[in-house]
């Protein structure tokens, strides 16, 4: 295991291992020098770019992680807020991105937004919380590409009340299956298609909400402590 700060301005914390790197990047207020979506998507930028690259032998030590060309990038939540802003970010230095989202509409108006600044991206309708979604849109990631080199869970929601009486279960639930269950089956599946190419790198993003509590309602600060 390898413990390592790759994204200076925003990652109080980066846990990888060799070969298929797993990420968990969360943003404390100490370190968020920066506000705003497009400086959380540099950050991202930076951390990925660094990391997708093929594994170092079994117990060897790290090697100085090489920028990859023109990756592939498969980006949830992708058309609003942070993921949007990496997906727009990633396209910028030549990456070829993959825009899910559950609204398939926002979604393909970030998709024309990156082609009309001459980037590739491909919008896709997914709802994350479903495991058979992961499973199409892998498949349709490998018949166009051929390989996936980067995942970003930036998929998340919020609803519910601070006060837990407040809260309904159908909404601690909903919040539940996409802030957690939707990272869980996007870490998954993508491990799968990298274990099987020898290489890739995954990227779950938490929240200030994930280091202390107090920051929202309760079920969204639960759900990012989890991630």
């Amino acid at each position: 295991m390898q413990s390592r700060c790759f994204d200076p301005e925003h990652a109080a914390a980066a846990k990888g291992t060799h070969g298929n790197r797993v990420f968990y990047l969360s943003t404390p207020p100490a370190v968020f020098p920066l506000r705003g979506c497009r400086a959380r998507a540099e950050g991202r930028y930076h951390s990925a770019m660094t990391q997708a690259v093929r594994p170092n032998a079994p117990g060897a030590p790290a090697a100085p992680a090489a920028p990859v060309t023109n990756p592939v990038i498969l980006v949830t939540g992708a058309s609003q807020g942070i993921g949007a802003a990496c997906a727009c970010r990633f396209a910028r230095e030549g990456a070829r991105v993959v825009l899910a989202d559950i609204d398939e509409a926002a979604a393909k108006r970030v998709q024309r937004r990156i082609r009309a600044e001459g980037g590739e991206a491909m919008a896709l309708q997914m709802d994350v919380c479903q495991e058979a979604e992961w499973l199409r849109v892998m498949a349709r990631i490998q018949r166009r590409f051929k390989g996936l080199h980067i995942t970003l869970n930036s998929a998340g929601t919020n609803r519910g009340y601070s006060d837990p009486r407040e809260t309904e279960f159908k909404d601690w639930k909903a919040v539940m299956a996409v802030n957690l269950d939707g990272v869980f089956l996007g870490t998954k599946h993508a491990m799968r298609v990298m274990k099987a190419q020898g290489h890739g790198a995954i990227i779950n993003t938490a929240s200030t909400a994930g280091v202390q509590g107090g920051l929202g309602p309760h079920v969204y600060t639960t759900a990012k402590h989890a991630v």
